[in-house]
């Protein structure tokens, strides 16, 4: 797999992430409320976006700048590496919800 984002700085990862964070929450705003929390299918676009930003978030932290990054923290909470897994953690757990994603949830498995 190619990285589209290959040699963005600190910086442009951390605008990135934020973008597929309000993506996230913006599909999120449409499933909640009561009516929301009964559907079983998420609409297709919704999905879309979704894997959009998992696909993003993946080549984010593959990003050199992000790795580097990483090396040099002493508590890797504080790094750009560990706020992309953790959104990535969110979204996955997310779809779990909706029976048209193929996405399953696994059992004892968390980013924290």
């Amino acid at each position: 797999m190619t990285t589209e984002y290959t040699g963005l700085s600190l910086r442009n990862v951390e605008e990135k992430l934020n973008q597929m964070d309000k993506e996230f929450q913006d599909v999120k705003g449409r499933y909640s409320g009561f009516i929301g929390r009964l559907r079983k299918n998420i609409k297709e676009k919704d999905k879309e976006t979704l894997e959009g930003c998992i696909i993003t978030l993946l080549q984010l932290g593959d990003e050199h700048s992000v790795q580097e990054q990483l090396g040099k923290m002493e508590d890797v909470r504080d790094a750009l590496h560990y706020r992309i897994g953790k959104l990535f953690e969110q979204i996955s757990e997310y779809l779990t919800h909706f029976k048209n994603t193929g996405v399953r949830r696994v059992e004892g498995f968390s980013v924290d």
